[in-house]
């Protein structure tokens, strides 16, 4: 569970530029492969997510589910740093609805479906990181983490 923004920069319609809302899901994950220095995992993942958007005379609403399913290669190169490689393919589908001066409900679909990513996750303590994550294809962008176990 969690909060969401989204940025539609491009998107002529005020109240959909910026949308805020949250988001919950489940993650399934198999790890055949475990060991000091590598581990290999297979990841099944659902998440539920809506944001709204509003300006003064419209509303925005949108809602979408995603699936996910990956596999994933860790290495770990130092006891300070892991290195990671992640395939993933993924299909969204949800709908857009608007109110207030205009009413309308469109669906929406993701058209790239597959996706890599490759991480440098930087290991503080055995209970603190740092991830930085390099993503391309479905999902392009960096994402920086920071995880502290209790």
């Amino acid at each position: 569970m969690g909060y969401l923004e989204m940025l539609q920069a491009t998107n002529p319609q005020y109240s959909a530029k910026n949308t805020s809302g949250e988001y919950a899901g489940l993650l399934f994950r198999f790890m055949p492969v475990r060991d000091k220095n590598y581990a290999i995992n297979f990841n099944i993942n659902y998440r539920y997510n809506r944001t709204k958007g509003n300006d003064n005379t419209q509303t925005t609403n949108f809602t979408w589910h995603e699936a996910l399913a990956s596999g994933e290669i860790h290495f770990y190169a130092t006891k300070k740093l892991k290195l990671s490689l992640a395939a993933d393919y993924q299909g969204v589908d949800g709908e857009k609805r608007d109110t207030g001066n205009i009413y309308q409900t469109n669906t929406f679909s993701e058209s790239k479906k597959q996706g890599l990513r490759y991480g440098l996750q930087f290991i503080l303590r055995p209970t603190e990181v740092i991830k930085v994550e390099w993503s391309n294809g479905y999902n392009e962008g960096v994402q920086l983490y920071f995880s502290r176990q209790f």
